[in-house]
């Protein structure tokens, strides 16, 4: 994520949006690498707290705080140079919405990258398909990767790249459970965290499942103009 977000010239005179802060891991790394501003919100209320306790801890709460928001009811206050979301679009029902409040939130000149599961075209198995979206731990409304770009310029945003990272995704969750083998065959861990690995590694499966085979990861770059 700090790679993806370089071009965009951060710098302490400039600030961020980050609408899927999680454990606020990316928020920090921006402040540390462009010494910005992140504002972080995170879906889930248990993330965001934990987030927020570990900005803390790290002298951080003022440069990079976090905070739990509804992606359903977004109504963020405030500007941003720049805003940026993970995998967070496909979760919303009413994308329209959210995508308009996300334009209001982009100064003049700033930017916004998004990175989402989209649809492409008929799945190569419905069971598959249908398994994904059984898996996810919230219902998931994916629009064509079409559709997004076409939303996003409809908003008087320009929209710069639309880059497929479907089998760059792929090799990032292979590669992380590779390492979470070789981390579990070094130490076992208790029961309740093997339960919850479980849970986590049939979400993926069942991504991987899909991904390439109806559904793609897609990287949109935008920029809103002065």
């Amino acid at each position: 994520m700090v790679d993806s977000v370089r071009s965009f010239g951060l710098t302490p005179a400039k600030s961020v949006l980050d609408l899927s802060a999680g454990l606020g891991g990316t928020a920090r790394a921006l402040v540390e690498s462009c010494d910005t501003w992140v504002t972080g919100l995170e879906p889930s209320p248990l993330l965001a707290k934990l987030a927020m306790d570990r900005s803390k801890a790290l002298g951080l709460s003022k440069k990079a705080p976090i905070a739990h928001y509804d992606p359903e009811h977004f109504n963020q206050a405030g500007s941003f140079d720049l805003v940026m979301a993970d995998r967070i679009v496909h979760r919303v029902r009413d994308k329209e919405l959210f995508l308009d409040r996300l334009g209001d939130c982009v100064k003049p000149k700033g930017g916004i990258a998004l990175f989402d599961y989209v649809i492409d075209g008929t799945p190569g198995s419905w069971d598959s398909w249908n398994g994904w979206r059984e898996e996810e731990p919230m219902e998931v409304y994916p629009w064509t990767a079409t559709r997004m770009a076409d939303e996003l310029t409809q908003r008087n945003l320009d929209v710069r790249i639309t880059e497929d990272l479907t089998q760059l995704h792929r090799r990032h969750i292979i590669d992380r459970v590779r390492k979470l083998a070789d981390t579990l065959a070094a130490a076992v861990p208790p029961a309740p965290v093997l339960a919850a690995l479980k849970r986590e590694l049939a979400l993926w499966w069942a991504r991987l499942r899909v991904l390439g085979s109806g559904l793609r990861f897609v990287r949109y770059v935008a920029m809103k103009p002065a």
